[in-house]
């Protein structure tokens, strides 16, 4: 996220891109951000959470037992 974010700032700076695309790309860019470090906090709680026994049918690939 911040190599693309450099680039468009480097982009502007050499005159490649107009400030309104600019400013359309950060405020993208900032969601895009929170959504992904919100995935990622997700997913360490979850990876951090005792394992649940699963009753399905199938395997789990993920498993020790397998």
């Amino acid at each position: 996220m911040a190599e693309i974010q450099t680039q468009m700032l480097l982009a502007s700076r050499l005159g490649f891109v107009g400030q309104v695309a600019v400013d359309a790309f950060l405020t993208q860019h900032r969601g895009v951000s929170m959504q992904l470090h919100a995935l990622r906090k997700a997913l360490l709680r979850k990876s951090t959470q005792p394992a649940e026994i699963s009753h399905s049918r199938f395997p789990d690939p993920h498993s020790r037992l397998i």
